[in-house]
């Protein structure tokens, strides 16, 4: 399934433009886009977007821009890059092993 219609499955399932982004990875206005033509080819029916809010996280500009040079090598942005290690560090139970690395040499 290309990205096009994995957008559209998840945009039916009620997902965000920022939702649908990050879960396949594409800009929101890419998603915009598809579902705009998804719309016109008669694939979706018009209407309004979901309206399901979805949690922001302010970063510190000076700790996104840290991330810039692994965020270039991975071809990617910088939120998407902090999205991703969140994400992973959640997903594989690291939370603790992250916040808990070198306690013992601060104590």
């Amino acid at each position: 399934m290309n990205k096009y219609q994995q957008a559209l499955v998840l945009f039916r399932e009620g997902k965000t433009y920022i939702e649908i982004s990050a879960s396949i990875d594409t800009q929101v206005e890419t998603i915009r886009a598809y579902v705009s033509r998804a719309r016109l080819r008669g694939d979706l029916p018009p209407g309004v977007t979901p309206t399901q809010k979805t949690p922001r996280l302010a970063i510190n500009q000076s700790l996104i821009a840290s991330f810039r040079p692994e965020a270039k090598r991975r071809g990617l942005t910088e939120t998407q890059l902090a999205r991703r290690i969140l994400e992973r560090v959640c997903e594989d139970g690291l939370i603790g092993a992250v916040l808990d690395d070198g306690a013992s040499e601060h104590a």
